[in-house]
């Protein structure tokens, strides 16, 4: 088996712009991190794994916290989804804490059922920014 290695790095997407600064595993998220809309703005922060943020806080474009809490790792298509948390809309008018429902698609994309004004799993806008697949560490043992 090969040793991984995590190691600090700043990924950018084609356009020269960073979308992630933190900890990486393969060139990819993994550990404590920040990943950023293509204007410099937070747009997740926390601890990554597979398939993206598993412990941390989501913003809206505009600054403001959308979520903090836990996020479940979708073992089927499309990404990780909040399971228990806070959620705040963009204006700050509306708050829910507790247990996320959610709905997975035929193909198992997962879909927010309550709090019911969450929305999209994916806010639009969002950056495009590599993600961790169990694939990946096929082979591998992780040196922490």
């Amino acid at each position: 088996m090969k040793e991984a290695e995590k190691e600090w790095q700043r990924l950018y997407d084609e356009a020269g712009k960073p979308v992630y600064e933190g900890f990486t595993l393969h060139g990819k998220p993994y550990g404590a991190g920040m990943a950023f809309y293509p204007d410099g703005t937070v747009y997740r922060e926390g601890i990554f794994g597979i398939k993206g943020l598993i412990c941390g806080r989501e913003y809206y474009p505009s600054g403001s916290l959308r979520y903090e809490g836990m996020f479940g790792i979708n073992h089927n298509y499309g990404p990780n989804y909040p399971k228990c948390g806070k959620f705040r809309t963009e204006d700050g008018t509306f708050t829910f804490e507790g247990v996320f429902r959610i709905h997975f698609s035929g193909v198992g994309y997962p879909l927010v059922e309550n709090p019911h004004l969450f929305g999209s799993v994916v806010l639009p806008g969002s950056p495009m920014i590599p993600v961790l697949m169990r694939d990946d560490l096929q082979g591998s043992v992780i040196n922490i």
